[in-house]
């Protein structure tokens, strides 16, 4: 218990600690603006509200890409083990197994479904952005 109490008590220290040193620091301390500019060469980079969307939807699609070519195999994984899981519920008489090994076949076939349909959706909320 005493040890919890240390912990604790270091934990709490050490936050003060955090919190109280920008109180003592000097006033030229370099804000982040600063800093990037000494990075970009005073360079400042906007990204419009339309720029930004279309780099999430084209980020968004190239994670569907990929997302839709290890379904397949995901898929049938899932669905493997979910019958494995049926068949052993069904043998063992266990009611538990066979919803889980139940369960487990219909969210693959979701998660199929799902990824396959992705670029309709995907397509659906870009409409509905726009």
């Amino acid at each position: 218990m005493f040890r919890k109490k240390l912990i604790i008590f270091a934990f709490t220290a050490m936050l003060l600690c955090i919190y109280a040193t920008p109180v003592f620091a000097e006033d030229d301390i370099p804000t982040v603006d600063d800093v990037m500019g000494q990075i970009t060469g005073g360079k400042q980079f906007a990204v419009t509200l339309d720029e930004f969307t279309n780099i999430i939807i084209a980020l968004s699609i190239n994670i569907i890409r990929v997302l839709q070519t290890i379904a397949a195999p995901v898929a049938i994984m899932a669905m493997i083990l979910g019958a494995i899981t049926y068949v052993a519920g069904l043998v063992t008489v266990n009611t538990q197994l066979r919803r889980a090994g139940s369960g487990s076949m219909a969210g693959s076939i979701m998660f199929f479904i799902v990824i396959k349909m992705a670029p309709v959706i995907v397509a659906t909320i870009e409409g509905f952005v726009k």
